[in-house]
């Protein structure tokens, strides 16, 4: 939160509605998993089964990015006030579940203007060599 792109609210609604958990789920995760609106495991006294619902549409994020001025430049990328739609997002190299995650949210996150560069690095344990 402390990037300048995601101090808008706008930009964390119109991402959260260009996730596709359900085709994640059912792609990696065999359909298994339930989707959920939080990290609380559905077991947890501390579960809230009454937050909203998520909503898969990249016509709602795009129509979210666009009522907040973020604008597409000539590459296609979104920016507003002189700062692009753009990050990294970094997960474990070598979790090839994580990183087929990573690149389902990629092309959805692209598809609405929004930058996403992965660079995973290995993990605190790992050895080279």
């Amino acid at each position: 939160m402390g990037r300048p792109q995601f101090k808008d609210p706008a930009v964390r609604a119109a991402l959260y509605h260009a996730i596709d958990k359900q085709a994640i789920i059912d792609a990696l995760y065999y359909g298994l998993p339930t989707p959920t609106e939080t990290y609380m495991p559905q077991q947890s006294f501390y579960y809230n089964p009454d937050l909203p619902k998520h909503e898969f549409s990249l016509e709602k994020a795009k129509a979210v990015l666009d009522g907040a001025g973020w604008v597409a430049g000539g590459d296609g990328v979104r920016a507003k006030d002189g700062v692009k739609l753009a990050f990294t997002c970094s997960t474990t190299a070598g979790n090839h579940i994580r990183e087929q995650a990573q690149q389902f949210i990629q092309q959805s996150f692209k598809d609405i203007g929004v930058e996403m560069t992965i660079s995973n690095r290995p993990s605190c344990g790992a050895t080279t060599g």
